[in-house]
């Protein structure tokens, strides 16, 4: 048992010294609200439950009246999910949740979508702005409100529950380190787990 553990500990240094340069990796405040949200079809999902449950995720903020920044989240978005392919809803889910949720109606998000070129995989949300509070309270320190928003993005794993927050704007090759990096660490995690689990 012992040995086990320390080769759990290994794979787990192992892993984290293969941190991607610039990386920031964050400890969420506490669960993921499973709030109820409306996506760009109208449908009606609990964030948590549907959205990000087992999921590796990327998530950014954005409004639809926004000129400045959000586009530029957006272009990201739409370079991501051509680097993705068919990873896409499959391996990766995007998700953009509206910063004015009470304006950003569901016509609102499927119109943006539409000028981002968004694939199945890539999810807009909206919704009463409690629960949109809620949400970007949790990840992003900041409720519900146009006009006032970095340009970040969050990448999680909710398997192992790492959360790395980067550029919002980002090259899609960045992206793509930081999705390598989450995949190196579950499956440092499930080979960490197996071994426990196997030993005497």
């Amino acid at each position: 048992m012992i040995a086990a553990l320390v080769t759990a500990a290994w794979l787990h240094a192992a892993s984290a010294a293969a941190v991607p340069v610039s990386v920031q990796r964050i400890q969420l405040a506490g669960p993921i609200p499973d709030v109820e949200v409306v996506d760009q079809e109208g449908r009606k999902h609990r964030f948590y439950t549907d959205l990000v449950r087992g999921k590796t995720v990327v998530v950014n903020a954005i409004y639809t009246r926004c000129t400045n920044v959000c586009p530029l989240l957006g272009h990201a978005f739409r370079d991501l999910q051509i680097a993705l392919a068919d990873r896409q809803g499959r391996d990766v889910h995007l998700i953009s949740i509206s910063r004015d949720p009470e304006n950003d109606t569901p016509e609102d998000l499927a119109a943006w979508r539409r000028r981002f070129h968004g694939k199945p995989g890539w999810t807009f949300v909206t919704g009463k702005k409690a629960a949109i509070d809620a949400i970007l309270e949790l990840l992003t320190g900041d409720p519900a409100y146009p006009g006032g928003h970095s340009a970040i993005a969050l990448l999680g794993d909710d398997t192992t529950g790492i959360w790395l927050r980067d550029y919002g704007a980002a090259e899609p090759e960045r992206y793509e380190e930081l999705l390598a990096y989450l995949a190196r660490e579950r499956e440092a995690t499930g080979a960490a787990a197996a071994e426990v689990a196997s030993s005497p």
